[in-house]
């Protein structure tokens, strides 16, 4: 059983989603070594990251950081394993096979190409986000 051409385009799409979040999150902070303390959420604590968090409906907020918010939003919404493989694989990625330590590969793609449905279903979701 292979991968469907529906969820190439959505891995594909996350690729280049993840790739702007990176340019952005530069962007905000300026500098590459604040950029990956300020943005992790591996521990998914949403208060030390309220700014980045919550999708404020502030004018003065600027384009990259509602992005940023948008996407921080909807990884949040994830459960932790769903988050954790999209945060590893796609917006800060580890390198490959970093989840051996952690499943099997059967599970891992089985959860991530999950994943990746469940992240576009919220994302696109302009109610919640």
């Amino acid at each position: 059983m292979g991968v469907s051409k529906n969820q190439k385009e959505l891995r594909s799409k996350l690729q280049k989603l993840a790739h702007k979040y990176q340019v952005c999150a530069q962007k905000i902070i300026g500098a590459e070594e604040e950029g990956s303390k300020l943005l992790m959420l591996g521990d998914f604590d949403k208060s030390e990251y309220g700014e980045y968090v919550k999708v404020e409906k502030n004018a003065a907020l600027s384009e990259e950081k509602r992005f940023i918010a948008r996407i921080n939003s909807v990884l949040l919404a994830l459960g932790p394993e769903e988050a954790n493989i999209l945060y590893y694989e796609y917006f800060f990625p580890l390198g490959s096979k970093w989840w051996m330590n952690y499943t099997s590969s059967p599970a891992f793609y089985r959860n991530k190409r999950l994943a990746v449905r469940h992240f576009w279903s919220l994302y696109e979701s302009e109610d919640n986000f």
